[in-house]
């Protein structure tokens, strides 16, 4: 079965691949990492990314499944089988969640060691892996050194900044990623929805108001529209500067319906607030808006 997947290479025979998918499946034969690393593959080459990322996840998603990966990658290397670099990233990525430090570093010095060449997926998942451990220089340092970015992998350095309280450089970081001379290059280095969403959050925490009207306003550049995610960070944005009255306005002016998100950035905001006007203010926009 294992040897039916890897020839499974052309567009071609990809519906006999889904039809040893489906026997996997019905036999429960997914557990066994060599299968679900060669459906990886099987399903990126087919174009099914979506999907390929789904059995991802499923491959990554407990500490067994990552002791299973670490164990079969070892057997492999015993048995002289030369990993490709989807193997290296399901590794990788099983390193992320479960792991000392030792051990995900031993990984990446591996394959430092061995590839020949790492594509954008293997560089990304790297300087995640680091990021998600703090060590957030080492990280910066894999995403400078990539011969090739694209959006994941800057947002990846910039949700790694974020996560650990490097606000300044996520918002350092986000200006490079939107600067002409780098976005003309290539549409793949345009931000996307999720990193708008990691810019405006590191306003807040740093109270760059200036900067996140920027950032927000920024948008419509990109064919973005702003979703309520968006409106809640500059929301926190502004209550976090106490500008509470150009917050009410700012709702009352949304183009789109204030939802859950809206109203919890708010009244978490203003939790505490003395005020009696503008809990009643709030009070009544939210009334209004039929969330409460």
């Amino acid at each position: 079965m294992y040897i039916q997947h890897k020839s499974n290479r052309n567009v071609s025979v990809c519906r006999e691949g889904k039809a040893s998918h489906g026997v996997c499946v019905k036999n429960n034969l997914l557990v066994n990492f060599y299968l679900l690393t060669s459906l990886i593959d099987m399903h990126m080459k087919c174009g099914i990314i979506h999907y390929a990322m789904r059995l991802f996840e499923e491959a990554n998603d407990s500490k067994d499944r990552f002791l299973e990966a670490m164990s079969v990658f070892k057997r492999m290397l015993e048995n002289l089988i030369t990993p490709n670099p989807m193997t290296f990233n399901g590794v990788i990525l099983a390193c992320s969640g479960v792991g000392s430090l030792k051990k995900r570093k031993s990984v990446h010095d591996f394959v430092i060691r061995n590839m020949v060449e790492l594509d954008v997926v293997n560089y990304t998942s790297i300087l995640d892996m680091y990021a998600k451990c703090m060590c957030v220089e080492t990280a910066y340092r894999i995403f400078c050194m990539m011969p090739t970015k694209n959006v994941v992998s800057w947002t990846a350095m910039i949700n790694g900044c974020a996560m650990n309280d490097l606000y300044s450089e996520v918002i350092s970081i986000f200006d490079k990623m939107t600067q002409k001379s780098t976005c003309v290059i290539s549409e793949k280095h345009m931000p996307n929805s999720i990193t708008f969403v990691s810019a405006l959050s590191a306003c807040c925490h740093c109270g760059m108001v200036q900067e996140g009207w920027r950032i927000f306003k920024s948008m419509k550049d990109y064919a973005i529209s702003p979703t309520e995610k968006h409106y809640a960070c500059m929301i926190d944005v502004l209550t976090r500067a106490g500008q509470y009255n150009a917050t009410l306005s700012f709702i009352s002016d949304m183009p789109i319906k204030p939802g859950r998100n809206v109203w919890e950035a708010l009244l978490s905001a203003c939790r505490g607030h003395k005020k009696v006007e503008l809990n009643e203010k709030i009070a009544k926009l939210f009334s209004l808006s039929g969330e409460g």
